[in-house]
């Protein structure tokens, strides 16, 4: 199941930042950033007193669903934001390496199988893209993990077990099985090239994410993808995903 919350570490590490020792808010400017994304005033949600700057930090990201600690902390990471008191802002090079981290971290989908549907998929779908132009390598870790959380979701659904380990081709063969979109299921030519060619959609985006995904260490060169290779997995990766959840709801409707 989704986390509710991003991974402490990267709370840690955000907090580290932009509540360091010399770098990041101060007390009122934190309060007033947080009040400002959650829209609300400070007296609606009780700002604890006597605690430091990074637990207050963590205190205020906490508020925010992992979707939405995302949001903020990526925005955080691409503005500068000038005080002119006591505190600098945190180097390009730190807020880039949380960019980093949080382009490794799941993307939030829905807890409730009852919510989990096309608009839903969709939504993900969008906030991928929207991470194209600044992170590719990111959008391409996002393309993956939505592709995964579909077929593990299909799965559960119709309680079929896979390993925790199970890699995204291994989770999408069970699901096209179950679902009879395998290839070797069908007799008509024209449909086993389609879902042969869907197979093969799912094997590059596994190989494409391996290589160019931001989840793995790189060597002296790396490889950086650029925005049109990201908007071509994000893509994919969508259109399969909400194949496969469209698939599965009217053969569940009809049983």
């Amino acid at each position: 199941m989704p986390e509710k919350h991003l991974p402490y570490r990267l709370f840690d590490f955000a907090a580290s930042l932009f509540a360091g020792e010399t770098t990041g808010f101060s007390h009122s400017d934190m309060a007033a950033f947080f009040c400002h994304e959650l829209n609300k005033h400070s007296n609606e949600i009780g700002i604890p007193g006597n605690i430091n700057r990074p637990e207050k930090f963590k205190w205020f990201l906490g508020l925010f669903s992992a979707g939405e600690q995302r949001r903020v902390l990526e925005l955080l990471c691409r503005n500068r934001y000038k005080h002119p008191y006591s505190y600098s802002w945190p180097s390009q090079e730190d807020r880039d390496r949380l960019l980093q981290m949080l382009a490794g971290s799941p993307i939030e989908m829905p807890t409730e199988a009852a919510t989990f549907d096309t608009a839903s998929i969709r939504e993900a779908w969008r906030k991928s893209l929207d991470r194209i132009p600044g992170e590719p390598d990111g959008a391409i870790t996002a393309a993956r993990t939505l592709l995964e959380s579909v077929c593990k979701h299909i799965l559960d659904e119709i309680n079929v077990e896979y390993s925790d380990n199970a890699d995204l081709p291994k989770l999408y063969g069970l699901t096209s099985k179950e679902l009879n979109l395998a290839p070797s299921q069908h007799t008509e030519e024209a449909f086993r090239k389609i879902l042969g060619g869907a197979h093969s959609v799912v094997d590059g985006l596994a190989n494409l994410r391996n290589r160019l995904g931001d989840a793995h260490g790189h060597g002296k060169r790396p490889v950086k993808p650029l925005p049109r290779h990201a908007e071509l997995a994000v893509n994919m990766a969508g259109s399969i995903a909400s194949f496969l959840l469209t698939t599965f709801e009217a053969k569940h409707s009809k049983e």
